[in-house]
C-alpha cells in the first residue's frame, strides 16, 4: 500500500477524518509508519512538515501540510 492509499483508508476509516492537528500516534497511523520512522524522517527530511510544540511533550502536526508533504512525494 502507497502513502497516498494509506492517507485515503484513513480518512475514510474515520480515525483521523475532520481533525486539523494530529498527534504523535495519529501521524503515524495516518503515514503508516511507526514511531521510530517518524523520528529518523522528521531528523533527515528537511521537506518533512515540522510540529508545533504543545506543552512539555506533546507535539501536533497540521494535516494540511502532510497532506502537501505526500503530494510530493516521499
Amino acid at each position: 500500500m502507497n502513502k497516498t492509499q494509506m492517507k485515503q483508508r484513513c480518512s475514510h476509516e474515520g480515525g483521523t477524518a475532520g481533525k486539523d492537528k494530529l498527534e504523535t500516534y495519529q501521524v503515524c497511523d495516518y503515514l503508516g509508519w511507526g514511531r521510530t520512522t517518524l523520528h529518523n524522517v522528521r531528523k533527515t527530511d528537511v521537506r518533512f512538515p515540522k510540529p508545533i510544540k504543545q506543552g512539555a511533550r506533546k507535539l501536533l502536526w497540521d494535516r494540511k501540510e502532510l497532506d502537501e508533504y505526500l503530494e510530493r512525494g516521499v
